[in-house]
């Protein structure tokens, strides 16, 4: 068990963690580390994965944060921690919450450990390294295996299928059981880790988690009353008397039951009990067509669907970003080997001041050589209409539970803004890290519905650097 007392000096009395904190060190080193399996034999366990939820100040992530030095300092290893973006952990752990358990817990250990720069990480004097990344550069990082790693604030990680990856990378050889640390001021019951950690199903299918899963999966309620010797009573009184559903996430630190001001809540609910969120096989009748929403510096989304007579089938979803357009086609090959036509939104026609082409020209110049079509979402609906419209197909949409599940993770969370002075939600919805792929399945909608001029290219356009003009000349699916 990990010592919860560490003397500063001989002037400074040692820091005591608190009764929550040890309970929390205790669910840790009594988990057991190894199982008899149906042989008899005796097998190494899983990695352990550990979720601590609650209130703001609870000290979450500062005990995460001492939980990975300790095990850094026990024995020569590798750990990571981690954020939904690079920013975030920059900001929040390697400017602020690292510096404080170091100066509080290990000042001993301030001038003997040497940061690196690129990726950042920290060498201790026996050779342990503590890595800091962003999921959404993950591969950056993720190349390499690990003995911890921690994501901090989880609530704000999307997809489960990084939550995985991550749980794959703890693969490092050493004396140490791996271990897998969350913490998070909860969401909603949707999200991923109250599936997986406090109703022990899989997020993605629904199932129940088998014995041995569940075996390795711990979760602690931590709340600002539970670090009372560490708040400023002014704070405390200030969480307590916020919104309710503020009191809920922050103060008494509880899931929510759904997500506030869900665009799509009522929708997912009815295909959820419909049973058109299940598995979903291809049809191969039909053509299976891409339909983008494109950033920029944030996420490109892309649901693969097929159009059927009586329903849209929703195969699979990807989302990625810092990728240019031939990957993404990249990744739809490899995908699905073939597709029928690539549905873009109406922003693509402008052309990139730094290239001088746009992202219709290169689409059509792929669409070329790989015999798919590109149509453009030339004339779509305002935003609340393309909602409305989208809502009305929703009874026919079915959704593939595996293979979609990132993308239903976006629609839960996809959300009106809320206006916290006049209690009131906003008539348009949050634009975040949620907002795209729901964009891109209000295209699908548009698409659906024929949103598009569906117009065949008559001729190979004579120029190769086409303006506008030719586009609308060429007739080229605008």
């Amino acid at each position: 068990m990990i010592n919860a007392q560490v003397v500063l000096s001989d002037e400074q009395k040692p820091y005591q963690l608190t009764d929550k904190q040890l309970e929390v060190l205790r669910m840790i080193s009594d988990a057991p580390a190894t199982y008899v399996d149906e042989t008899g034999q005796t097998v190494q366990h899983k990695a352990l994965e550990v979720l601590l939820y609650g209130g703001a100040r609870s000290a979450k992530t500062f005990l995460n944060c001492f939980i990975v030095i300790a095990r850094a300092c026990k024995e020569r290893s590798r750990h990571i921690i981690l954020r939904e973006s690079f920013t975030s952990v920059d900001r929040s752990i390697l400017h602020d919450t690292w510096p404080k358990v170091l100066v509080t817990c290990f000042p001993e250990l301030i001038d003997r450990i040497k940061k690196r720069v690129k990726p950042p990480f920290y060498t201790f004097p026996n050779g342990s390294e503590v890595w800091f990344g962003g999921l959404e550069d993950n591969d950056k990082v993720l190349g390499n295996e690990f003995s911890t790693a921690l994501i901090s604030e989880a609530s704000e990680v999307v997809m489960f299928s990084n939550y995985i990856k991550v749980l794959t990378r703890l693969a490092q050889k050493n004396g140490l059981r791996k271990l897998m640390l969350v913490d998070e001021n909860p969401p909603s019951k949707i999200h991923w880790t109250y599936k997986r950690f406090i109703e022990h199903r899989d997020p993605t299918s629904g199932e129940k988690l088998d014995d041995l899963t569940i075996d390795t999966l711990r979760a602690m309620q931590l709340n600002p009353a539970d670090n009372l010797q560490n708040i400023d009573p002014g704070h405390l009184a200030t969480l307590a008397s916020g919104s309710e559903r503020d009191r809920n996430r922050f103060f008494f630190g509880i899931f929510l039951d759904t997500v506030e001001g869900g665009v799509y809540t009522k929708e997912l609910n009815a295909a959820e009990m419909e049973h058109r969120i299940c598995e979903v096989k291809h049809n191969p009748d039909y053509p299976v067509n891409v339909v983008f929403d494109i950033g920029v510096s944030d996420y490109t989304s892309i649901w693969f669907c097929q159009f059927l007579p009586d329903r849209v089938l929703l195969l699979d979803y990807y989302q990625n970003n810092h990728m240019s357009l031939p990957d993404y086609i990249d990744v739809i090959f490899k995908k699905y080997g073939q597709i029928g036509t690539m549905i873009l939104p109406h922003d693509v026609l402008p052309k990139s001041w730094s290239t001088g082409r746009s992202h219709f020209e290169v689409a059509y110049e792929h669409g070329k050589k790989l015999h798919f079509t590109v149509r453009v979402l030339y004339k779509v609906l305002a935003l609340q209409d393309g909602i409305d419209s989208t809502r009305l197909l929703f009874k026919n949409m079915w959704f593939d539970s595996t293979k979609c599940a990132d993308g239903l993770d976006v629609l839960r969370n996809y959300r009106y803004d809320y206006k916290e002075s006049l209690d009131l939600y906003k008539d348009k919805p949050l634009h975040d890290k949620y907002s795209h792929g729901a964009d891109a399945l209000r295209y699908v909608s548009d698409a659906y519905n024929g949103k598009y001029v569906n117009v065949p290219v008559k001729k190979e356009p004579e120029k190769s650097n086409w303006t506008f003009k030719d586009l609308l000349d060429e007739n080229i699916a605008v």
